[in-house]
């Protein structure tokens, strides 16, 4: 039996939850999905410029879990770039402490 999977806090819900590539026709079911944690995390980490162990403090995790979260981010953002795909923000096992 595994670890229960721990509540990950959230700061900010995004301005927008979908983003999609210009000029491209984009067909039902194209679109990859960012975890909220994950959006959370590439927000902490790529754009405040907080400490991987910062980010998982404010975040209520550990600095592996945030690492692995963050990777996992980073990989489905480089995806939908290289692929022109579609990026819908949503799901994730988190509590938004904040609008």
């Amino acid at each position: 039996m595994g670890n229960r999977k721990k509540i990950r806090k959230v700061q900010h819900w995004p301005k927008s939850d979908t983003f999609l590539p210009k000029n491209i026709h984009v067909e039902p079911g194209m679109a990859t999905s960012l975890p909220l944690d994950g959006f959370e995390a590439l927000r902490l980490v790529d754009w405040e410029g907080l400490s991987q162990k910062q980010a998982a403090e404010m975040m209520g995790i550990s600095g592996p879990t945030l690492s692995r979260i963050l990777g996992r981010a980073r990989r489905i953002v480089a995806g939908a770039l290289t692929n022109a795909l579609p990026i819908c923000i949503k799901g994730g096992d988190y509590l938004v402490l904040n609008g």
